[in-house]
C-alpha cells in the first residue's frame, strides 16, 4: 500500500461521495520533489503566521491561506525520513527524523519558517540499540515545562524509550520500556505519547502485553509517570469476541484524550475481522471496523468533542474514508474516496483541524495536477468542511483602538482536555516580524470542557498587529488589532515626463481613512531600493521633494512614497507612479 512518491499535488477533494460538504478552496499543483508519504509518518500543523506546514518523509512544505504551495526544506540523506513536526514556544518548527544524524539513527531538529535547518540532537551511536536514549525517534508531542516528549526505538534494553527534549536540543531519558515479550508489564515499541490531564504520558506499543498474538504479544496502551514509572493500561486488542485472531497491530497510531478524561485510540488492524478497532483505555473495544472502512489511522479530538480520523481502504469502489466517532463508539462515515476522475485515495496520517474549523489530510495518488490521469507516484492534500467551530478561538474586545486605550484579549480552546493541548503559546506579528509572547496561563474547566484565558493590555504604538495562539504545537487561532488610524498615501509628479536637468517635484498627500485630523511624520520617496529623499509632512499632511533629473538615464521609473506613521497613525505606501525621464 505504501508507495514512494516523488510529486506532491494539492487537489482539494473533488470527490465527496458520501456527503455534500463544501470545499473551502480549489487549487492544484505539480511539484517534482522527492516526497515519500507513509501512513502515520505524516504531520501537518498551523503555525502562528497562519500558514500550514507539513512533512512528507524527505521534505517540509508550506501552504498559505491563499493556496500557495512551497517546498520549504528538502532533506539530505543525513536528515531524511522526517516523521513529526510541531510549532515550538519560540515560533520555530521542531521535528524528528527516524534516520540521519551523526550515526544515521535519527535526529531532533529545528526549522525556521523561512526554511533554515538546525540539527539539535543525533540519536544512536552510543552502543547497541542506540544507547540509553535509543534510536530512530518516532515523533514528538508537547508537554508541561516547555518540553517536547517523544518515543524512540532501542534504548538500553532495546525495546524503546520515552524521552524529553528542550528547544535547545538537550535530550534526556524518561522511561525505558522493559521487554518485547508476552508480558503484562512488558510493552515494547512505543508510539509517540500525549500528556493527559492526570499528568501522565499515554501511547501505544507495537508489542508486549498479556494477550497472545505470536511471540511478541498484541501490543498495549502504556502509561508512564513524569517520574519514569511505567505500566500497562490495556492489552490490545480486547473486545467482546475475544482475542484477535490476527495479532493486534496498532501500527504507528497514537492516542487522544476525550472530554470525559478517558484515553482513546485505534488499531490499524486486529479485531474480529482483522480490520481494526476503536478502543477506550477504560472500557476496551468500542467499535470494530469492517472491510468497508478498514485500516484506521490515528484519530484526533475535534472542536465538537468527537473524534475524527481516516481509514485507508474500503470495499470497491471505496478506497478510504473520513469518519467521526463518539466516546460511546457511535460511528459515522462522512466522506468516501473512490479514486475516480484522477482523484487520490487511501487517506494516510492524522487529520489537522485548521483555524476555520475545516480538516486537512493526505491522500495517496491523484492526477498529478496537470495531466488529468491517475498518478501512482503523486499525493494530494485534501480539505473538507463539516461545519465545525474553530478549535482555537482568539478574540479581542475591540479590533481597532487608539494608542493608550485598554482592551481585553480572550482565548477559548474547545478540544483541550489533555495537558498536551493545553500547552498554548501566544505570538504577535507586526510588519512581518513574529514575536513570541510566552505561554498562555489558562485554566481548564471540567464542567464546560473549555480551556480559557483572558487578559487586559494597553497598546501604546500605532500599527496593525496580528495575534496568534498555537496549542499543542499543532492548532492555531488568530485575531487582528488595528491601533491608531489607518492612512492612505497618494503621489503625484510634475512635470511628468521630465527633461534633464530639470527638477521633478514629487508630492505625497497622507490622509486618515478612519477619522478626521491630519497625520504627522515623514515620507520617504524611493525607486526600488534606491532612496530619492525624505520629507516631513506639513500641517495639511503634504510632503514634497524636488528630485533632480540631472544625470539620470532616459527611461521610466516607478516611484513610491512611503509614509512612516506616527504615534496615532499607521504607516502606508502609495501605488507606484511611473515617472518618465526623456
Amino acid at each position: 500500500m505504501l508507495q514512494r512518491m516523488n510529486t506532491v499535488v494539492l487537489f482539494l477533494l473533488a470527490l465527496l461521495a458520501a456527503t455534500n460538504h463544501a470545499i473551502a478552496q480549489d487549487c492544484a499543483y505539480l511539484y517534482p520533489n522527492d516526497y515519500e508519504i507513509e501512513s502515520g509518518y505524516t504531520a501537518m500543523v498551523q503555525a502562528p503566521d497562519g500558514n500550514i506546514y507539513g512533512t512528507a518523509q524527505n521534505s517540509i512544505f508550506r501552504l498559505t491561506p491563499a493556496c500557495v504551495f512551497t517546498t520549504l526544506f528538502t532533506a539530505t540523506s543525513a536528515q531524511a525520513n522526517i516523521n513529526s513536526l510541531l510549532v515550538g514556544p519560540d515560533g520555530n518548527l521542531f521535528g524528528t527524523s527516524n534516520i540521519g544524524g551523526a550515526s544515521n539513527e535519527g535526529t531532533f531538529f529545528k526549522l525556521t519558517p523561512s526554511g533554515a535547518y538546525t540539527l539539535l540532537y543525533s540519536f544512536g551511536g552510543d552502543g547497541e540499540f542506540g544507547g540509553p536514549l535509543g534510536e530512530n525517534p518516532i515523533g514528538l508531542a508537547m508537554g508541561t515545562g516547555g518540553y517536547f516528549y517523544g518515543a524512540a526505538l532501542g534504548g538500553a534494553i532495546g525495546d524503546g524509550v520515552l524521552f524529553k527534549a528542550t528547544i535547545a536540543g538537550q535530550v534526556s531519558l524518561v522511561y525505558a520500556f522493559p521487554g518485547y515479550t508476552v508480558n503484562p508489564v512488558g510493552p515494547a515499541g512505543p508510539s509517540m505519547p500525549i500528556q493527559a490531564s492526570d499528568g501522565n504520558f499515554y501511547g501505544i506499543t507495537l508489542g508486549g502485553g498479556s494477550t497472545v498474538c505470536g511471540e511478541e504479544g498484541c501490543g498495549t496502551v502504556y502509561k508512564v509517570t513524569p517520574g519514569g514509572v511505567g505500566s500497562t493500561v490495556l492489552d490490545l486488542p480486547t473486545n467482546g469476541d475475544g482475542a484477535n485472531p490476527d495479532g493486534g497491530d496498532p501500527f504507528v497510531n497514537t492516542v487522544a484524550e476525550g472530554l470525559n478524561a478517558n484515553i482513546y485510540g485505534t488499531t490499524f488492524d486486529g479485531g474480529p475481522a482483522s480490520d481494526g478497532s476503536f478502543f477506550s483505555g477504560s472500557s476496551a473495544d468500542l467499535y470494530d471496523f469492517t472491510s468497508a472502512n478498514s485500516g484506521a489511522n490515528a484519530v484526533m479530538l475535534a472542536s465538537d468533542g468527537n473524534f475524527y480520523g481516516t481509514t485507508v481502504s474500503g470495499e470497491e469502489p471505496i478506497m478510504g474514508t473520513v469518519f467521526e466517532i463518539t466516546t460511546a463508539g457511535e460511528f459515522t462515515t462522512l466522506t468516501e474516496f473512490g479514486g475516480g476522475a484522477g482523484g487520490g485515495n487511501n487517506p494516510i496520517g492524522p487529520l489537522l483541524q485548521a483555524s476555520d474549523g475545516t480538516f486537512y489530510g493526505f491522500l495517496e495518488g491523484g492526477d498529478g495536477g496537470s495531466s488529468g490521469e491517475y498518478c501512482n507516484t503523486c499525493a494530494e492534500i485534501f480539505q473538507v468542511d463539516f461545519g465545525l467551530s474553530p478549535p482555537v478561538q482568539v478574540s479581542l474586545s475591540s479590533n481597532q483602538v487608539t494608542p493608550g486605550k485598554p482592551l481585553t484579549a480572550s482565548l477559548r480552546v474547545l478540544n483541550a482536555p489533555s495537558l498536551t493541548m493545553q500547552q498554548c503559546y501566544a505570538y504577535q506579528t507586526s510588519k512581518g516580524i513574529v514575536t513570541p509572547l510566552g505561554k498562555v496561563p489558562g485554566t481548564y474547566n471540567s464542567s464546560t470542557k473549555l480551556y480559557t484565558f483572558s487578559t487586559s493590555f494597553t497598546p501604546a504604538t500605532a500599527g496593525i498587529y496580528n495575534y496568534a495562539v498555537t496549542c499543542g504545537g499543532v492548532e492555531s487561532g488568530f485575531a487582528t488589532l488595528t491601533v491608531g488610524d489607518t492612512t492612505q498615501t497618494t503621489l503625484t509628479a510634475a512635470p511628468n515626463p521630465v527633461t534633464p536637468p530639470a527638477n521633478d517635484t514629487l508630492t505625497a498627500t497622507v490622509t486618515r481613512t478612519t477619522s478626521s485630523g491630519t497625520p504627522t511624520g515623514s515620507v520617504t520617496f524611493s525607486v526600488g531600493t534606491t532612496v530619492l529623499g525624505k520629507s516631513t509632512l506639513n500641517g495639511s499632511g503634504v510632503a514634497t521633494l524636488a528630485a533632480s533629473s540631472s544625470g539620470v538615464a532616459a527611461g521610466t521609473y516607478p516611484v513610491v512614497a512611503t509614509y512612516s506613521g506616527d504615534a496615532n497613525d499607521i504607516s502606508s505606501a502609495s501605488a507606484a507612479l511611473n515617472v518618465t525621464v526623456q
